[in-house]
């Protein structure tokens, strides 16, 4: 789940607008816990700053999108990018070798370019 602001669940005010990365859960009884992260690591930055120009230049989509596709199947990950490239938010420049050589060399992605090409339309 994405908020952006705050918001306040059962009474319960959260502000979350100040923070990079706030992981929001819910246990059985309902109640929703709050953990604010810490920011990413170098590694993660150097990676979102790779990604930020098949975004647009936007950063925030980019980790959305790194997060999104944490433990993701091949073939869900490349579902995923042709709806983002429906949904305009991926370049359609930058959806064959470029993504793919971004997602393959951090080992996010290992099938061949190939057949990353043959499912991102």
């Amino acid at each position: 789940m994405e908020v952006k602001g705050n918001f306040i669940n059962n009474g319960t005010y959260v502000d979350v607008h100040d923070n990079d990365v706030v992981n929001l859960s819910v246990d059985g009884n309902g109640e929703v816990h709050v953990d604010k992260a810490a920011k990413p690591d170098a590694a993660q930055q150097e990676l979102v700053d790779k990604l930020k120009p098949i975004f647009f230049g936007d950063e925030e989509e980019a980790r959305n999108f790194l997060a999104s596709i944490q433990g993701m199947k091949p073939i869900q990950i490349t579902e995923h990018v042709n709806r983002l490239v429906q949904e305009g938010k991926i370049s359609d420049l930058s959806k064959k070798r470029t993504l793919y050589q971004i997602l393959h060399d951090a080992q996010l992605y290992a099938p061949t370019e190939q057949n990353w090409c043959s499912q991102v339309k």
